[in-house]
């Protein structure tokens, strides 16, 4: 019942927070995803605040698609052909790599965790984030290549961590899996998704060919990672690599296909665009935790920081 009547509230509650905290990170030089995740947890346990939980679908329909388009249209793919070699070692191989680490640390720490449930939270912490990771590398003035290299990578690995993350959840839940049937519907997935993401770049970059005025030319732009995401999940592809993809087609069709008014009028409406749903999404991933420590009443803190820390590590 809460969550439709206050809306609104925490709508503006939550932007509120996003500019506060996002102010209070420049003040202090903290990258803005570090500092909104824990702004949002230590709003999270005032007492008397409704309760927030989130629905992953809907979030993953709502906030991935144009955060991985504007990765991709503004992607350097100089960078990423000379580094083809080492960007699909880490977005597929070192993912996988990853995943059963942790995989192998959760199971072998945490006393009633199965190998399934350890290999879906291995999926989950598998793919790096590129948001915090660009954020402190440009303040360290780290080489232009290695910020690419780690930009590229988190185009591409989520793609690898969710193909994972649902073999390991179908396995968890039928409790059997079959490596066969895994391997094909990881190659239908990426095949398709990037058919897709492929068809729906052209459709995008003719259609914005033939328009001249820019507010339209750039809502279009908002709505192309939607239109490769959300038909390739419904036909069980990767939305990740459809979108890319279409965003990978757009990047190499624009100089041919848009005017300069638009060009730099998206630029800056993806800048917008991309720092808002991060910070809303790391404040939410915030917000959430008092919801999560409160199913935990049966472990003794300790315990679980002790497993954090591991987990980490690995």
């Amino acid at each position: 019942g809460h969550t439709v009547n206050h809306v609104e509230v925490f709508v503006t509650g939550l932007l509120l927070v996003v500019a506060a905290l996002g102010a209070l990170a420049c003040r202090l030089s903290v990258p803005y995803p570090i500092m909104l995740v824990i702004g949002g947890a230590a709003i999270g346990f005032i007492p008397g605040l409704p309760e927030i939980t989130l629905d992953p679908e809907l979030v993953l329909a709502l906030f991935l698609p144009p955060l991985l388009y504007k990765s991709a249209i503004y992607a350097n793919f100089d960078d990423f052909r000379t580094n083809l070699r080492g960007l699909t070692l880490s977005t597929v191989v070192l993912v996988l790599v990853t995943m059963a680490g942790v995989a192998a640390a959760a199971h072998t720490m945490i006393p009633g965790m199965s190998w399934q449930t350890a290999f879906v939270l291995g999926a989950i912490l598998s793919p790096t984030d590129p948001v915090a990771a660009a954020t402190i590398m440009h303040r360290l003035n780290a080489p232009r290549r290695l910020v690419s290299s780690i930009e590229g990578e988190g185009l591409f690995n989520d793609a690898t961590a969710l193909v994972a993350y649902r073999v390991a959840v179908s396995a968890t839940v039928a409790g059997a899996f079959s490596l066969a049937e895994a391997g094909l519907r990881f190659v239908f997935g990426v095949v398709a998704g990037v058919a897709i993401g492929v068809a729906v770049g052209l459709m995008s970059a003719w259609v914005r060919r033939h328009i001249s005025d820019p507010q339209i030319s750039v809502t279009i732009s908002l709505l192309t990672g939607y239109a490769a995401f959300l038909p390739a999940q419904a036909v069980d592809a990767s939305g990740v690599l459809a979108t890319v993809a279409a965003g990978i087609v757009m990047a190499i069709r624009s100089p041919e296909v848009l005017d300069a008014r638009p060009r730099l009028q998206g630029y800056f409406v993806w800048d917008i665009v991309d720092f808002l749903i991060n910070a809303t999404l790391f404040a939410m991933t915030g917000l959430q935790l008092r919801a999560i420590v409160a199913g935990l009443d049966d472990y003794p803190v300790g315990a679980l920081a002790g497993y954090a820390l591991v987990v980490t590590a690995a």
